[in-house]
């Protein structure tokens, strides 16, 4: 069986042709061929969120036996066993650091098992431990090493706490539309044209127009839709035909946004 390895990572530059190259190698070395990297998930600097994103959509789509590695700069300094691997009740195999970018993924689809990573990085403050940790953990487990040879036994209650509010951006994509986590958003409760107004961290900042077909709105229209996402309710925002709607707003990953619904 061919393996997909995927790589979700906010080192976009030689970095993740290290992280490639270094699986490839590994690989190579222990005889193993039946695998494929797939195209980079590029995820933004230091966004746990976006991550959670990212991995909570491909989840959907690559098929049991996938491996994810995930190589995301933390937002604080970590300390102890932070690095971890696991896989979900669904087949996917996960391999990073316990900052929460898989909690998403594991509270949709439960957790088959969760191990501490016993490779360790180099005393080296510039050693890249996505190259020298992640990488090699992803081609031991696909070559089948033992997993207690790897690392040891944990449980979900080691976990790290983190969970994404109701009305998190958690992804804005290329064209600047930002994804909406919400928490039971039910779209049955909306008219189409109806006016919404849009708060960011709590700001008043615009109101905009709700529509199914939003391609179908007057240019320069805020419009706010449900998402083509199939993670329940996730909602849309962006300006028709603007450049970029996020940059616009002024918004990023991490932000708040909140809504009232008027008339």
């Amino acid at each position: 069986m061919n393996r997909n390895i995927v790589i979700f990572t906010d080192c976009v530059d030689i970095a993740f042709n290290e992280l490639h190259q270094t699986i490839n190698g590994e690989l190579d070395k222990l005889g193993i061929n039946e695998f494929k990297i797939a195209p980079l998930v590029a995820v933004r600097e230091f966004s746990i969120e976006a991550a959670s994103f990212s991995i909570r959509t491909l989840a959907d789509l690559y098929p049991s036996g996938s491996v994810f590695l995930c190589v995301v700069n933390p937002t604080k300094q970590l300390d102890g066993d932070y690095r971890i691997f696991g896989e979900t009740n669904h087949g996917i195999t996960f391999v990073g650091d316990n900052v929460g970018y898989f909690n998403w993924m594991i509270k949709d689809f439960g957790l088959k098992y969760l191990y501490k990573n016993k490779i360790t990085q180099d005393k080296n403050s510039k050693s890249f431990g996505g190259k020298q940790v992640g990488a090699p953990t992803v081609a031991k487990i696909v070559s089948g090493v033992s997993l207690d040879e790897l690392g040891r036994k944990a449980s979900e209650a080691d976990l790290c706490e983190f969970s994404i509010p109701s009305g998190t951006i958690v992804y804005c994509d290329n064209f600047g539309l930002i994804k909406i986590k919400f928490d039971n958003l039910d779209f049955s409760n909306f008219k189409v044209g109806q006016k919404i107004r849009i708060f960011v961290n709590g700001d008043y900042k615009l109101d905009a127009t709700y529509a199914v077909k939003w391609k179908l709105q007057p240019d320069g229209t805020w419009v706010f839709f449900s998402s083509s996402s199939s993670m329940g309710s996730m909602a849309e925002l962006g300006k028709i035909k603007s450049p970029n709607s996020a940059a616009e707003l002024g918004v990023k990953e991490g932000d708040l946004i909140l809504f009232e619904l008027l008339n």
